[in-house]
């Protein structure tokens, strides 16, 4: 029986499928693969130390830097104490012009930017508007309901709330038809 199990998996092991061989493996009980990964890791970490010369850690580069001030230059042990070799810049503040309240464009999405928007992303700035206009419970349904349209007209509907507004309340009443059997599901519904 050993025998012939061994044949099968000497043959397993020369098998080559889409061009690649095939893993085989012998069957150990799970405290050996513990101890063959946990000698495995051990080795590795003996490999890297005797390659670097270092401890499992390397530790970071220091920078170079002239003496200063007729100081020495800092060993390891004292380099985390020292300055940094580069100080980060602060970033100035975005100062945006001041235009008047009339004159800010009036659209939350610019209708000319449709082409890079997800269906995600106005679900993402639609499903709060709707939220405001009706409940937890129905929310998700009336906003996917809405985001069935077109890319064009939902933007259309982010950027004006009276259209949205109306959308919604159309939303409503297709869903006060189609749930006029179900009496929990119309107790639900915002108006």
């Amino acid at each position: 029986m050993k025998t012939v199990l061994m044949l099968l998996y000497q043959s397993c092991k020369k098998k080559l499928i889409e061009g690649k061989k095939l893993y085989v493996a012998k069957w150990k009980p799970r405290d050996a693969l513990r101890k063959l990964i946990n000698h495995s890791k051990v080795q590795r970490a003996i490999k890297f130390t005797q390659a670097t010369g270092r401890g499992a850690f390397m530790p970071r580069a220091m920078p170079m830097m002239p003496p200063m001030m007729g100081k020495p230059i800092a060993s390891f042990n004292n380099y985390h104490q020292m300055p940094r070799a580069r100080a980060q810049r602060p970033v100035p503040p975005q100062i945006s012009p001041i235009v008047p309240m009339d004159m800010k464009p009036k659209f939350i999405i610019n209708p000319n930017s449709i082409d890079s928007l997800t269906t995600r992303d106005l679900g993402e700035k639609l499903y709060p508007m709707v939220l405001k206009m009706t409940n937890s419970h129905v929310v998700g349904k009336i906003t996917g309901m809405l985001l069935e349209m077109e890319k064009i007209e939902v933007v259309q509907l982010i950027n004006d709330e009276n259209r949205l507004m109306a959308r919604v309340r159309e939303a409503v009443e297709v869903l006060r038809k189609a749930w006029v059997n179900e009496k929990s599901s119309l107790s639900q519904l915002p108006f």
